[in-house]
């Protein structure tokens, strides 16, 4: 009688630790950010787009703004053989070049080709621009040829944030 007690109460203290260990591992364990984070405001997503030249996106004086999307696509009005390149240097005045990027447009009428300089980028860490401050995008022209009218749209896409 006295063994059969004392299978019982190790089987019983087995069967609470198990238990306990199954609770234990299913809390998950905490994360602290140490960068930026989502704005608990109304609407922390925003996006933008147009032609680039300029200011791209301004930051307000309370939030950061974190660009986690960016596309560039050339145009051209020109129907006739035509190319240039376009070159794009993004920047912030307290961080200094956060992108640089050469775009070419191709367009050969004989041949019924063309190629169109484009960006997709996703980012995973994002480009920050810190309350206050703008991303401003230069674009240059160094070589073109039978071209009329012709630049880079865009479209950046992003959240706002706060530091902790």
């Amino acid at each position: 009688m006295t063994t059969n007690i004392i299978n019982q109460w190790q089987f019983g203290l087995a069967a609470i630790f198990c238990s306990l260990g199954f609770v234990i591992h299913s809390i998950p364990s905490a994360q602290a950010r140490l960068g930026p984070v989502v704005s608990y405001g109304n609407n922390p997503i925003w996006s933008k787009g147009g032609v680039l030249n300029g200011t791209v996106v301004t930051a307000t004086e309370t939030e950061d703004m974190v660009i986690t999307d960016l596309q560039l696509s050339l145009y051209s009005d020109a129907v006739g053989d035509c190319w240039f390149t376009k070159n794009v240097v993004l920047s912030v005045p307290s961080l200094g070049t956060v992108g640089e990027y050469s775009l070419t447009w191709l367009h050969d009428q004989s041949s019924g080709g063309a190629h169109i300089g484009r960006v997709d980028s996703n980012f995973q860490s994002g480009i920050r621009i810190p309350a206050g401050e703008s991303l401003s995008a230069t674009v240059d022209t160094p070589s073109y040829s039978n071209c009329s009218s012709h630049g880079v749209r865009y479209t950046v896409s992003g959240y706002y944030a706060h530091t902790p």
